[in-house]
This record gives structure tokens, sequence and C-alpha cells, in this order.
């Protein structure tokens, strides 16, 4: 999987994974009883954009920056 700086070849597009981003909101310290990881999941998997092929390519495991803006935007919501 491909890291946000981590991992990423040199002229790699930057991506996050689902883990990356969970670990990044478990940090920011914003669980709640109302708020679980389950949550964090569902904004996770809700900010994807849709992917006609799953097969060719893993784009539907990392997530782009609009893709992270928008999930960061659903967990401060």
């Amino acid at each position: 999987m491909n890291n946000i700086g981590l991992e990423n070849e040199i002229g790699d597009k930057k991506s996050m994974s689902h883990f990356e981003f969970e670990k990044l909101i478990s940090q920011a310290d914003v669980y709640s009883e109302k708020f679980t990881k389950n949550n964090v999941a569902l904004c996770y998997k809700l900010s994807m954009a849709s992917q006609v092929d799953e097969i060719k390519n893993d784009k539907h495991l990392n997530m782009d920056f609009s893709e992270f803006i928008e999930a960061f935007a659903r967990v401060a919501d």
C-alpha cells in the first residue's frame, strides 16, 4: 500500500490508505462514545470515488487529496 510520503516512489502520485487515515484520526484524538472507528471507516468509504475497474488497478484502496478533504470534512461534521 502507498503511504503519504513514506513509501511512495519519486514521482508517484501521493495517496492515503484506510489504515493511514484511521491512524491520523486516532492521533487527532476525536474518538468518543458516538464517534467510533466504524464511523471513520464509513467516512473513508463514502468519500472514495467509484471505480469502473477494480481488477486492473488499486485506486479503490487509496484516496487522493480531494477524497481526503471530503473524508476529513465528514469526520469534522
